[in-house]
């Protein structure tokens, strides 16, 4: 039992440390911004939460009260549900299968099985905590604006670390075949990347979707009320949290009073979880014990005799950067996946932007739609900053090994133009499939080619700015180097200027179009300052660009 809480004590001190060079204050300083965001993303959620308490209480809507009640219930636990399932599969790969202290354990006076316990009872306690924090307040809030009962709260409170079973199998299933795939090629890294990427791209569409049809006002509570009732399916299809949610509410069911059915309702979500665990811990066994052979293949392995291709230093250099951007997983996964917002972005307002667009022509309004069309082209500016996040990071990513670069018969220039290539190859092509989808989906001639020329241009501008403004001031001393990325606040001002660009655009839009500024005169100005921003950031890049040498030479390891 020792073995296996110095595992478990180890492995969470090495997910909650700082890094070595992190002052006090700034330790104060980041808690104190991460419990401000906490603060602002709870306060939304929970008034989403008691406006819908306070209709289901409303006598004018008309609404069953306890069925809404338990199906609220319900779809709150679904929502902890997905954001398990999403979170769990990358922490069962990245623990249990791609981990990079397998070996470490693996030399250890340990069983395997302590190991493999600690491991498993790290990402169960992790997703708990992260269910506890999002989803304990909101079941708090609803059940006091809707006066439940007392048991209300003490079977929430008791069944909240079951919660997490249900998705974590389902993860470990979706898991499974990932790790399969992964065996089978050679950078497994590379596979858990792809999958990683579609996952969060599918996570934040369906997150984009849901937030822009909740924000529909001319939904009535009769309607709420009959896409409820059509839920039934998936309340069935994830019958236990169905039966936790009737007996929150004391509902009667299976022809039992109350009190008989609460405690059957209990035991089939107890005796469901308690199966699932079952299954996730042989799903999760197998996982490790694959991670284990795979490890024990690679270390025993052979190198093959290689053939030397010559190639010149810019191509070489630009194979090392993409090379050394799948060091890990996690940094994989920071320098690409986030490239596909543009996309997304793109696709989504085009989609509900335009179905906005159908209505109010087919209505007859006296709108100007430009406005949407606007608000999706500030929107794309914005998010085509992030594709140079892998850019804005490059020289940090480096590390010690920085001190490689300096002796080789390259100068910083050479070094940074394959850098600069190399992410640019990948960033531009993306920022411009997001412009073409944009006015391939909303087609105005004169939008099409004033977003062509300034859109995709700023794309090459915000890969060079990162790019330089990260040589300005490298963060080189780490431990890992997703620390580099994540904890690297000089890069993250960078991107806040890139980002804060477009955002100020579409702000000088909304105060400009709710003054009654005719569209005539809003258009102009906002292209105007998006090409006056092009040429800012031109600019500064050819400035700092001058001072390449400067900051080359200060750098010290």
């Amino acid at each position: 039992m020792s073995n296996y809480l110095s595992v478990l004590k180890a492995m969470f001190k090495n997910k909650l440390r700082f890094s070595e060079g992190k002052s006090k204050r700034s330790v104060i300083g980041f808690l104190c911004l991460i419990g401000a965001s906490y603060a602002l993303v709870m306060a939304i959620l929970l008034s989403v939460v008691v406006e819908f308490g306070r209709m289901f209480n409303n006598p004018q809507t008309q609404i069953e009260i306890p069925t809404m009640n338990v199906s609220f219930y319900f779809f709150i636990l679904l929502t902890a549900a997905g954001i398990v399932l999403f979170f769990g599969i990358i922490s069962l790969i990245t623990t249990l299968y791609l981990s990079k202290d397998t070996d470490f354990y693996s030399v250890l006076p340990i069983k395997q099985s302590k190991v493999f316990a600690a491991k498993l009872s790290f990402v169960y306690i992790s997703e708990t905590v992260i269910v506890a924090a999002i989803v304990l307040p909101i079941m708090i809030a609803f059940g006091a604006v809707i006066k439940a009962w007392a048991w209300y709260y003490v079977i929430s409170l008791l069944m909240l670390a079951i919660i997490p079973a249900m998705p974590l199998v389902l993860a470990a299933i979706v898991a499974i075949p990932v790790m399969f795939i992964a065996s089978k090629v050679k950078h497994r890294s590379a596979v858990a990347l792809a999958f990683y990427t579609l996952l969060f791209g599918g996570f934040f569409g369906a997150y984009l979707y849901f937030v822009f049809a909740s924000t529909d006002s001319s939904v009535s509570p009769e309607e709420i009320e009959k896409a409820m009732s059509g839920a039934l399916g998936i309340m069935y299809a994830f019958y236990p949290y169905t039966a936790l949610s009737m007996s929150v509410f004391g509902v009667s069911s299976y022809g039992l009073g109350v009190g008989a059915s609460t405690a059957v309702n209990l035991l089939i979500f107890i005796g469901s979880s308690a199966a699932l665990l079952v299954i996730l811990m042989l799903a999760a066994k197998f996982m490790y014990t694959q991670s284990v052979k795979a490890n024990n293949q690679t270390n025993n392995a052979t190198a093959k005799k290689g053939e030397f291709k010559s190639s010149s230093a810019i191509k070489a250099l630009m194979k090392r950067e993409y090379i050394s951007s799948f060091r890990t997983v996690q940094v994989a996964y920071q320098c690409y996946a986030v490239m596909i917002l543009p996309i997304i972005i793109s696709v989504a307002f085009s989609i509900v932007f335009g179905n906005m667009i159908k209505d109010i022509n087919s209505v007859g309004v006296g709108f100007d739609t430009r406005f949407f069309t606007m608000c999706i082209m500030c929107a794309l500016m914005a998010m085509i900053a992030t594709t140079g996040n892998a850019a804005s990071t490059t020289f940090s990513r480096e590390g010690k090994a920085i001190s490689s670069l300096k002796i080789l018969p390259v100068d910083i220039r050479g070094i940074l133009k394959s850098k600069l290539l190399a992410w640019m190859a990948i960033g531009v092509p993306v920022s411009a499939i997001a412009v073409v989808i944009v006015n391939v989906m909303n087609f105005d001639l004169q939008l099409t080619l004033l977003s062509v020329f300034s859109l995709i241009p700023l794309s090459a501008v915000f890969i060079v700015f990162g790019a330089l403004w990260d040589l300005s001031a490298p963060k080189l001393k780490w431990t890992d180097p997703s620390q580099a990325i994540k904890h690297n606040g000089h890069v993250t001002i960078g991107q806040l200027i890139c980002i804060g660009s477009g955002m100020a655009v579409m702000t000088v839009m909304f105060i400009l179009f709710f003054n009654d500024v005719p569209m005539n005169i809003i258009l102009p100005v906002c292209w105007t300052l998006i090409y006056a921003i092009l040429v800012i950031f031109g600019v500064v890049d050819i400035l700092l660009y001058r001072r390449v040498d400067e900051y080359y030479k200060r750098i010290e390891i």
